[in-house]
């Protein structure tokens, strides 16, 4: 979206400019030909400084919109990164420990490990060969999570109780692997490491 508006900002400064020169030729034609003054100097349609003041005395302040922007709060860049298609695996695990978005982002933060953040939960960890495929095991049923890798094309799921969370061995690798991508996208160019870990 951004860069469709820069684009269209771009494109519409170029039609400004086209226009200023014709308005120019045009203005100073009448008042040769015709002794048409305007009532209005000709200038720059957006100013000229970065700061600016109004004769009506508003203050006008020039900036990049992309670099003066109000900073997002950590739980939202949080979630906005993690809400990406390619951490919904992550996040469908994530979520089904009953952690705040808040506490979430400290642990994520804190581990490198999908098992150490499933270690700070209510619930035991139960890393199995393989997963049965019967749903009679003890305990009331919270969430079965379905994981694939594209890049593997490997499937397996994450199975969670009111007791206990239970995956398999690839799949702790998965999602590891997507824990390490989602830590890196969400501490770049970000002070989050540092805020968190009070540096």
């Amino acid at each position: 979206m951004e860069c469709s508006f820069r684009h269209v900002v771009f494109t519409l400064g170029l039609q400004f400019m086209g226009l200023g020169q014709t308005a120019r030729v045009t203005l100073t034609n009448w008042e040769t030909q015709f002794g048409i003054k305007p009532s209005f100097t000709l200038g720059s349609p957006f100013g000229t400084k970065r700061v600016e003041r109004t004769e009506s005395g508003e203050l006008i302040i020039r900036e990049a919109s992309s670099e003066f922007f109000s900073e997002e709060t950590y739980e939202q860049r949080f979630s906005r990164i993690l809400a990406r298609h390619a951490f919904s695996n992550l996040k469908s695990v994530l979520e089904g420990l009953g952690f705040t978005q808040g506490e979430l982002l400290k642990l994520v933060l804190k581990h490198d490990g999908i098992a150490d953040i499933i270690g700070e939960s209510i619930y035991s960890l139960q890393v199995e060969a393989k997963l049965p495929d019967e749903r009679n095991v003890p305990g009331e049923w919270r969430a079965r999570i379905g994981l694939f890798d594209a890049d593997t094309e490997f499937a397996s799921r994450v199975e969670i109780t009111d007791v206990y969370v239970r995956i398999e061995p690839t799949g702790v690798d998965l999602l590891n692997k997507l824990l390490r991508k989602f830590r890196e996208q969400l501490t770049r160019g970000s002070s989050l490491l540092d805020h968190f870990s009070g540096r």
